[in-house]
């Protein structure tokens, strides 16, 4: 069941090509949509997504230490971050640069 597009999928050949759709055009809105205290779409995770992997999240604290050890090993790794979004501009983020983008563009609460 994909909570995002409310759609079920019988085999999972039906269920790989439906996330082959979503890692292609993925949405904008990666943290959580809540309807009336209801969790409409699960949190998925820019890095995973980027690199090809569809993670549904459910779990705010998980999907937050999640996203923070990505961005803590990017910030390793580099100096200069840049959003792993395919439609962002490439422009170079200090950590705490891409953490209020990511609430101002993806509603990522970090």
């Amino acid at each position: 069941f994909c909570i995002e597009c409310a759609e079920w999928f019988l085999s999972d050949l039906e269920w790989d090509r439906h996330i082959t759709h979503h890692l292609q055009h993925p949405n904008r809105i990666y943290g959580p949509v809540i309807v009336d205290g209801v969790l409409a779409a699960p949190r998925r995770c820019p890095y995973c997504n980027a690199q090809g992997i569809f993670q549904q999240i459910d779990r705010h604290s998980n999907y937050i230490d999640h996203v923070e050890r990505h961005l803590s090993n990017e910030a390793s790794n580099s100096s200069s971050l840049k959003c792993p979004h395919q439609a962002c501009e490439r422009k170079p983020y200090t950590k705490n640069a891409l953490k209020v983008h990511f609430r101002a563009f993806h509603a990522i609460p970090l």
